[in-house]
């Protein structure tokens, strides 16, 4: 039974009367894990004839070479997330498709609200022996260096669901009115950092499990929430090259200085272990009427002429009467359903 509820709701989740949540105030998420990224690509003095005569050349070897040379590099940020937020965005949930089902879509929430975060980064990297001028110096090669980075801003945390999440709604029977309703939901982890002074943006493929209780009362619809959400994913895929990437370099021998070189790299690999829990809270009034695309409290001709005026896909349209980000005929049956 349970499996034909759910078939039952995967098929008409297009054409139910979902309800869209806004996140309420006071939803909120915290995110602990470790990206590792691998780089490859080169490093070249930052010298330029003309625009910065007083950067530095580097030239490959101990011995001899001049000019200014491109050095083979790779290099390994490991940047460790542990920061929490508030969450504002929207939802749209859907418990009357079929008996016991329960339809989640369009989860768009964004994790830092309207805040910001923070990640520690370390970098590994690791080249070919060279020697630098501007300032004079010998980088001896070969070995992997650390370099404490600190701080880098996170500008960017937001999940993205992709498709429709199908699970169970189940009314309690000492609290009509109330379901305990969850939902496997599958998205897009958007995080965008300054990496070395670069945005960076990065995405990972996320799922997991939204549920709690879905409350209908005279005030309206209420829905209190739980998520977490993994991400264990390792990529041997090579990406796209990032922009240059200015960078000074701390001198070896002898040190106490700073060589100013250009970075073009390529990702080459990723690993991430990343959680994201999250409790979220979510209000509708009941002051709207099904159909009322014009919000004037009557279904009829003009909310035709809203839904034909705003026809096809059109994401959180007040035409589009059933959620689900077009505006067509669904929507227009909806009127008729109920017409006034």
């Amino acid at each position: 039974m349970k499996s034909m509820a759910l078939m039952a709701a995967a098929g008409l989740a297009s054409i139910t009367m979902a309800t869209d949540f806004p996140v309420d105030e006071g939803s909120t998420s915290s995110v602990q894990g470790l990206t590792s990224i691998s780089l490859e690509g080169t490093l070249i003095g930052d010298w330029d004839s003309e625009g910065n005569p007083e950067g530095t050349n580097t030239i490959p070897g101990l011995w001899g070479g001049s000019g200014n040379n491109a050095i083979p590099v790779e290099m390994g940020p490991s940047i460790a997330l542990d920061f929490a937020g508030d969450i504002s965005g929207s939802m749209s949930i859907d418990i009357d498709s079929a008996p016991g089902a329960c339809v989640m879509q369009y989860v768009d929430w964004d994790l830092l609200g309207s805040g910001d975060a923070s990640a520690d980064v370390i970098l590994s990297i690791q080249y070919e022996t060279f020697r630098s001028e501007q300032p004079s110096s010998l980088f001896i090669g070969g070995f992997p260096v650390d370099i404490p980075v600190g701080a880098s801003q996170i500008t960017e945390a937001r999940f993205q669901q992709i498709g429709p999440g199908v699970g169970l709604s189940l009314e309690r029977s000492d609290q009509p009115g109330v379901f305990d309703i969850d939902a496997a939901v599958a998205g897009l982890l958007h995080v965008t950092m300054d990496l070395l002074g670069t945005p960076t943006p990065l995405q990972f493929p996320v799922a997991g499990v939204i549920e709690g209780t879905y409350a209908i009362d005279d005030d309206g619809e209420t829905v209190n929430l739980t998520a977490l959400f993994e991400v264990n994913e390792t990529s041997d895929e090579p990406g796209v090259a990032l922009p240059t990437i200015p960078m000074e370099l701390p001198t070896i021998l002898p040190p106490g200085d700073l060589a100013g070189v250009l970075l073009d790299l390529t990702p080459q690999g990723m690993a991430v272990q990343t959680k994201i829990h999250m409790a979220i809270t979510g209000h509708v009034n009941n002051d709207a009427m099904p159909g009322d695309a014009t919000g004037d409290g009557l279904v009829n001709t003009d909310d035709i002429l809203a839904v034909l005026s705003q026809w096809g896909q059109c994401k959180a349209c007040d035409a589009d009467l059933n959620g689900d980000g077009l505006v067509g005929v669904n929507d227009i049956l909806i009127i008729i359903d109920y017409w006034t």
